[in-house]
């Protein structure tokens, strides 16, 4: 696996990534016991749908359905029927269910459907990026028990999220970390080859156009809660493949919560990475060629001249064209990155 250019915190600790991975076709036991193989540790069940791997060498790793429904079933909360669908799955349309507007549901029905469909999700606690390698066997493990990802369960959208710890709270390394993801999304959307159904469903939609274009600019430099308040006009919403969030959760708690539905957003010093496809089923996948991608993003944004280059480019290029998710764009930035084009010796920068 690659290593970012700063691989420890402004504090001098080795920084730390959390993962994230939903999966299909396996039980909520046999996923833990995947997880106890390679960290070791007690298997701790919480409920029917959660349990726990407290491991000593990382800490405790969650295995959960991946649905509020079930989440709000296991603190004793119930829910009326209006506003079922996005109830059960955290609005995945896998389930439609017509139902009046006042009538109750009986727990009961919904749980077994739920555990039939709802996928499930590996939680790490947060890990040395270092160390990060040492997950594959995760993925591993959790292919030979027979999980499967996205592509081969239509309508599931299944992915992999990475949160890897940010260096500072500082504008100076967040802002450039932005305008980096931004600069290379249509390039990421490529390397990731991110399924159709994952773009279609609202999870990982992108950055709208107008807020690309501002933050690009390379005159766009301001405090950081300019920063956080352009991107909570624009994007008041945990659904783009770049999630800052749980992020400024930690720096301007208050103003996000007057913003955004808090409840799904936790509070942590990382940036969000939703982009990657699950594709735990293929024996050839692992974390490392998603993790190297992001990877990318920080090199290029602790490169200053060679990421002024692209936003000035990508400036230029956005407001002759008025799209995103262009091909165009793809070929001036592989040219401009490389001689060759080549977006694999880009990985080098910043070393």
């Amino acid at each position: 696996m690659d290593m970012p250019s700063n691989i420890r915190t402004s504090q001098g600790d080795i920084r730390r990534v959390g993962v994230e991975l939903e999966f299909v076709g396996i039980d909520l036991l046999s996923a833990a016991e995947a997880v106890r193989d390679v960290c070791g540790g007690a298997i701790n069940r919480r409920s029917d749908y959660e349990v726990a791997v407290d491991c000593s060498s990382y800490g405790s790793f969650r295995v959960e359905y991946d649905s509020n429904y079930l989440k709000q079933v296991q603190k004793g909360t119930s829910f009326e029927s209006d506003g079922i669908v996005s109830r059960l799955f955290g609005n995945k349309p896998e389930v439609l269910l017509s139902m009046d507007r006042d009538e109750q549901i009986e727990p009961g029905i919904i749980e077994k459907l739920l555990r039939s469909l709802a996928s499930l999700e590996v939680v790490s606690p947060p890990i040395k990026i270092t160390e990060l390698y040492t997950l594959n066997q995760l993925i591993t493990g959790l292919h030979r028990r027979g999980a499967k990802g996205t592509r081969n369960q239509p309508l599931r959208a299944l992915g992999l999220h990475f949160n890897p710890e940010v260096v500072s709270k500082d504008v100076s390394n967040i802002l450039p970390v932005l305008k980096a993801f931004l600069c290379l999304y249509d390039r990421l959307l490529v390397l990731e080859s991110v399924d159709i159904v994952r773009k279609i469903y609202p999870y990982i939609q992108p950055f709208p156009l107008d807020y690309v274009k501002l933050v690009i600019n390379p005159r766009y430099n301001p405090p950081l809660d300019i920063v956080i308040m352009d991107y909570l006009e624009f994007n008041p919403t945990r659904n783009r493949p770049l999630d800052l969030l749980p992020l400024f959760m930690t720096i301007l708690p208050d103003l996000v919560q007057r913003k955004v539905d808090s409840s799904l957003v936790s509070s942590r010093p990382t940036f969000h990475y939703r982009l990657p496809n699950s594709e735990v089923d293929d024996p050839a996948w692992s974390l490392t060629g998603a993790w190297n991608n992001w990877v990318m993003v920080e090199k290029l944004a602790y490169d200053a001249s060679l990421l002024d280059k692209l936003c000035r480019a990508y400036s230029d290029h956005l407001e002759r064209t008025q799209q995103l998710s262009s091909a165009g764009w793809i070929h001036i930035l592989d040219a401009l990155v490389t001689p060759s084009g080549a977006i694999s010796n880009f990985l080098p920068i910043g070393s």
